[in-house]
């Protein structure tokens, strides 16, 4: 995946996030921390990550942030809601995924 924004407001206090769409222009409000987490991710870490190297780096950063997931069923349920909040920013252009 690649980035294919810029990023015009960041409010963390407020959760926050406004980009701008560097193809279409359109200004898009995201109100989810894991998701401007792991846009930053590939916008600034790491351009080419793949989908899963993304969740599971977010992952990753939960358990440091929070310990570790009670079961498998709580893990996978949140890689899940990461997974969602990721196909929503290819489909609205935040990202690019390409086929290698």
């Amino acid at each position: 995946m690649f980035a294919n924004y810029t990023p015009l407001k960041i409010d963390p206090e407020n959760k926050i996030y406004v980009a701008k769409v560097n193809t279409t222009g359109q200004i898009i409000e995201i109100r989810d921390v894991d998701l401007s987490r792991m846009m930053g991710h590939v916008r600034l870490d790491h351009p080419g990550a793949t989908v899963e190297e993304v969740v599971n780096m977010d992952l990753a950063e939960v358990v440091k942030q929070t310990g570790d997931f009670k079961d498998d069923d709580e893990r996978g349920d949140y890689a899940m809601t990461l997974y969602l909040g990721l196909a929503y920013a290819i489909k609205y252009g935040l990202l690019i995924l390409v086929k290698d």
